[in-house]
């Protein structure tokens, strides 16, 4: 994300500000103010509201009005771009001097209705122009303030600014009262953006996720629950009584997250089924609640059973034994995969690293399998020593195990 002076081009004041704007910006927006059209300002009353004597946001500050031909400096932009209620956002000033140059410029803001400002960290107490504190005559340059408005602000915030600068005629100040626009919420503040969660197996556990979407500023206290699972058991994390958000405590407007739950398929028949949820979460200091739904598809099981390599001498496959661990004497053995699932895709055999055969029905045969239904023999007679025979097995729904068995051919 680019940091204010970086979106106006030039980085005058140094690195500092930029890294220190750009750090403040995590989870936050960047209002940008743009100016207003005319360089310089002939009165500064006609963009922005001096504030009077006796307000009550403005108090016993004193007003001191520009005089007509002597230097002042004048703010052009008449209100701040609106910033949305729980939001934090730089906001961007825009400033000309009048009638000559001025200097040591020095602005501080305090706001109303609960509104709070924060300055650049190289400037820590106050704000300076961008392009450095002085304004030549008919120049303009701006500054950069910080607000947080809170969440649960209700009504018009202003803010109240106080400039101070030097001019050849002496010192000069003002305090001038500028409107600072909110906005509330749309909608409920938290969007429920998932509708699928896949697949399981019937008969098992299955840790889901329902995904959420912030669209308040800050969306805090997730509480998800669900409220019609069907045939389904639920938990929640940590054995709770609700969910809460996954990866962080909260979000910010456009950031997503997930609320789990472990979903129990025992006893769950093959189908397609919807689970209706409840979420309950606050923003603004409101407590808010949303429902929603999402859809899961109970599959037959699948028999991951990718079983055990075998060897028989004989070419029927009779009397077979495990190979892992054989030591082999016979000039001939039958090698095949003894497995009880018929959930099997392929099986693919390697000897000693090399792939040899992949079969595609049972039987699972080394070799693969003659029209008559009998395997060819592994002609071990030809490779003394120990060799290691893995087979792959890839499953109807797509998973795979690898299982291997070392054995020693006798010379």
């Amino acid at each position: 994300m680019q940091s204010v002076y970086e979106i106006f081009g030039h980085h005058p004041i140094g690195d500092v500000v930029t890294e220190s704007m750009e750090r403040k910006s995590m989870r936050r927006f960047f209002v940008l103010l743009l100016v207003m059209g005319l360089l310089v300002a002939q009165a500064p009353a006609a963009f922005a509201q001096e504030a009077k004597p006796g307000d009550a946001v403005v108090g016993d500050a004193e007003v001191v009005q520009p005089v007509s031909g002597r230097t002042s400096v004048a703010l052009l932009t008449p209100a701040t771009a609106p910033v949305q209620t729980g939001q934090e956002a730089w906001i961007v000033l825009n400033w000309a001097a009048t009638g000559g140059d001025a200097w040591d410029f020095r602005l501080t803001a305090t706001g109303t209705n609960g509104v709070s400002v924060d300055y650049p960290e190289n400037t820590v107490d106050h704000s300076s122009l961008m392009e450095n504190d002085r304004l030549s005559n008919g120049e303009l340059d701006y500054t950069a303030l910080f607000v947080a408005v809170p969440a649960s602000m209700i009504g018009q915030a202003d803010l109240i600014l106080n400039v101070t600068y030097q001019t050849a005629a002496g010192p000069g100040s003002q305090t001038i009262l500028i409107d600072l626009p909110t906005v509330g919420v749309d909608g409920a503040g938290l969007e429920h953006t998932s509708d699928d969660l896949g697949t399981m197996d019937a008969g098992t556990t299955k840790w889901v996720d329902f995904w959420y979407t912030g669209v308040a500023p800050v969306v805090g206290d997730v509480q998800m629950t669900i409220v019609n699972a069907g045939d389904f058991g639920v938990t929640y994390p940590q054995e709770g009584p609700f969910s809460s958000l996954y990866y962080q405590s909260q979000l910010a407007g456009g950031e997503s997250d997930v609320a789990r739950v472990r979903l129990d398929a025992d006893g769950v028949a093959p189908g397609r089924y919807t689970i209706e949820v409840r979420t309950q979460f606050v923003v603004g200091g409101e407590t808010k609640v949303i429902d929603g739904k999402a859809t899961i598809v109970v599959a037959e099981a699948i028999n991951r059973d990718a079983g055990r390599i075998v060897l028989s001498e004989n070419r029927d496959r009779s009397n077979p034994y495990l190979l892992d661990g054989a030591t082999i004497n016979a000039p001939r053995i039958y090698v095949f995969l003894d497995t009880p699932s018929s959930d099997i895709a392929n099986v693919v055999f390697s000897l000693d690293g090399r792939r040899v055969k992949t079969e595609y029905a049972a039987p699972y045969d080394l070799y693969g399998t003659y029209s008559n239904g009998q395997t060819p023999p592994l002609r071990t007679n030809r490779i003394p020593g120990d060799h290691t025979i893995t087979a792959e097995v890839r499953f109807s729904d797509g998973t795979t195990k690898t299982v291997s068995a070392a054995f020693t051919v006798g010379r």
